[in-house]
């Protein structure tokens, strides 16, 4: 069921509810496709109740499906006719980014980076409405410190497609949550469509081609415009080439076969962000691999079985769709490119699949593929468990004939009869010999398999509290889950959950799996932490079961005593020597039982070779020995 919304100065106004008949558009149209911000058409009548709201520019227009929000634009223009019916055109909120400025930049860092800083420019010279928050980044470049430099003025969009979409790939687009819209560049939207695309089922059409007009066999590359300085000291600019990695060449050929069949076909192309000659060099030949042969191009268009009345999920724009006739020999996985929808017709709606998408390369969509399989292939066991989850609830409820309902009329402190107070759904026509009871009353319903008196194990209540043993959903939303256990990963429906926490710019801090707990950025806090083991500095302090160590010593308990020592062990601090001789401290290692210095049990501090018996204070043996001298000076003694 779809709905059409128009905001205009603060008030919101209904222009297409299916279920009125007085609040529709005509032929309205809505046409989605990767990487361009989309449009919806329709046209509407003079007598529509909302006719004069609609403003060009001002009016943000929406379009629901289900109570789900899966556009949002603005009125680009309007036609009336004689009659005074407008044809309206809308344009995605995508084509926000054309109103903002980028000045001239040099910016070296990742793309999450780039894109988040290219948003927060773009923010501040729009308004409120046509601003986004930096959504889900996963396109990335092996080198993930780019430098990217513009020299001139040009709107957010093109900025982003032109150091974005058209040298990495990938797609940029807008999701909606909360009355906030975030911006996402992904390799593709979200794994498989579940409905498969078969000849003599939806297939529509299918064509294939090839087109030559961007065929390259021979290529002169270049890289960013850097920086240097020359031998007078003077700054200067020269742009990045091949030369110095490619034996004096600045150019790159196919192989001879391929020049056998096409030719020599000359062109230049230049990655403004690559600053190393050799990482140019491997982005060049993979692109003249890849655009060196003339491609087949797939166009594939299907109707979505999900209007016909199948128990199927929906097509979703920019996910990856199995495409399979045999007639054709394909069977090929392809990329939702394109999504027409008729709104007061959905049946008549279609999809379109490329083989090809412009700015795709051969290696990033068999990374997209890769990843979207990995994805589907956790999503579909979920998934599965969840539907059996569903077909055993299912079963229960559908086949429970021979049930009692009873509607109780006795008050259960005086017996007496009164006006029913409460539904019970039981086993046995009897309240007291029951053991199954579902029970309704003024407090909520509750559920019991232990007979009339409870424990109610499942139940949900009137002050808005939900008790459960178990619970299967698809999608679970919450402001606030207190107290019990959370619990993700083991063997059942939750093998393959994730808990991640994110920062405002919605990059992943923190991430719970079955691998264990791992920390990008923030701090850890705790009173006290027990068990396993820890790392810190790369090894410089380390702590397990057996020692705690830093640096080069390490604290350990060994030989009976706790000790605290060097590695080599030359040097030391023992707290119970427990055995008579055993070290108090030393330094000074040599070999075994050697050392410089030497506290131990005996009342002995040993220095070399020189010992000093620990029974007097060392004061009291020096004037000792010194009256042992004055008495020999004397003649007194011996």
């Amino acid at each position: 069921m779809y709905r059409i919304t128009n905001t205009v100065d603060g008030a919101t106004y209904i222009l297409h509810d299916q279920r009125d008949r007085k609040l529709r558009v005509l032929e309205p149209r809505l046409s989605l496709t990767i990487n361009k911000s989309g449009g919806l058409t329709f046209r509407i009548p003079e007598k529509h109740l909302c006719y004069q709201t609609l403003k060009k520019l001002r009016s943000v227009i929406e379009v629901w499906e289900d109570g789900a929000l899966i556009y949002e634009g603005r009125i680009l223009s309007d036609e009336a006719d004689m009659y005074n019916t407008k044809s309206v055109t809308c344009e995605g909120s995508l084509a926000y980014l054309i109103d903002s400025i980028q000045r001239p930049f040099s910016k070296t860092g990742t793309i999450h980076d780039f894109l988040s800083d290219m948003i927060e420019i773009h923010n501040s010279q729009v308004e409120e409405r046509k601003q986004f928050i930096l959504g889900s980044v996963n396109v990335a470049d092996e080198n993930n410190e780019l430098k990217r430099e513009n020299t001139t003025l040009d709107n957010t969009w093109n900025i982003l497609k032109t150091y974005l979409v058209d040298v990495h790939g990938g797609i940029l687009w807008v999701s909606y949550q909360d009355g906030k819209k975030y911006l996402n560049y992904t390799y593709d939207i979200g794994g498989y469509n579940d409905q498969q695309i078969r000849f003599g089922v939806n297939l529509l059409d299918l064509t294939k081609y090839q087109d030559a007009t961007n065929v390259v066999t021979c290529l002169i590359p270049y890289g960013a415009d850097v920086e240097y300085q020359d031998e007078l000291g003077e700054t200067q600019t020269r742009t990045v080439d091949i030369t110095s990695v490619n034996d004096g060449q600045d150019y790159i050929i196919a192989a001879d076969s391929v020049i056998a069949e096409q030719g020599k076909i000359w062109a230049t192309y230049q990655w403004p962000d690559i600053t190393d000659p050799a990482r140019l060099k491997t982005v060049a030949e993979q692109f003249l691999a890849e655009n060196s042969g003339i491609p087949d191009t797939l166009k594939v268009s299907a109707v979505d079985l999900a209007y016909t009345g199948a128990d199927i999920r929906r097509f979703q724009l920019g996910k990856y769709t199995t495409c399979i006739s045999k007639p054709h020999g394909l069977r090929k996985d392809l990329l939702l490119t394109q999504l027409d929808l008729y709104l007061d017709d959905p049946q008549k709606g279609s999809i379109s699949l490329g083989g090809t998408v412009e700015s795709f390369t051969g290696q990033t969509t068999n990374k997209q593929v890769t990843i979207s399989k990995a994805l589907q292939q956790a999503s579909d066991q979920i998934y599965a468990e969840m539907v059996q989850k569903i077909a055993n609830a299912t079963t229960l409820i559908t086949g429970g004939f021979g049930g009692y309902v009873v509607l109780d009329n006795i008050n259960p402190e005086t017996g007496e009869k009164m006006h029913p107070w409460r539904i019970l759904v039981m086993n046995t026509p009897d309240k007291n010999t029951a053991q199954n009871i579902i029970q309704i009353n003024q407090n909520g319903i509750g559920f019991s398999t232990t007979g009339i008196n409870g424990p109610y194990r499942n139940a949900w209540t009137i002050d808005g509290n939900l008790v459960a043993d178990f619970i299967t959903a698809g999608t679970m939303l919450a402001d606030r889950i207190r107290g019990g256990t959370l619990e993700v990963g083991g063997t059942g429906l939750g093998k393959n959950g994730v808990i991640r926490v994110l920062n405002a710019s919605g990059t992943e801090i923190v991430r719970m799996d079955i691998n264990g707990v791992t920390i990008r950025q923030g701090k850890l806090n705790a009173p006290k932490i027990t068990g396993g083991s820890a790392d810190f500095g790369s090894g410089l302090f380390t702590a397990d079961d057996n020692a705690v160590t830093v640096g080069g010593f390490e604290a350990r308990y060994d030989w009976g005593r706790d000790i605290f020592q060097s590695y080599d062990q030359k040097c030391g601090l023992s707290a119970d020597p427990g055995i008579k001789g055993g070290l108090w401290a030393w330094f000074g290692w040599n070999s075994s039982g050697d050392f410089d210095v030497v506290i131990n049990n005996s009342g002995q501090v040993v220095a070399q070779d020189f010992v000093i018996d620990g029974s007097y204070e060392l004061s009291q043996k020096i004037r000792s020995i010194e009256r042992r001298l004055d008495d020999l000076e004397s003649g007194g003694g011996e």
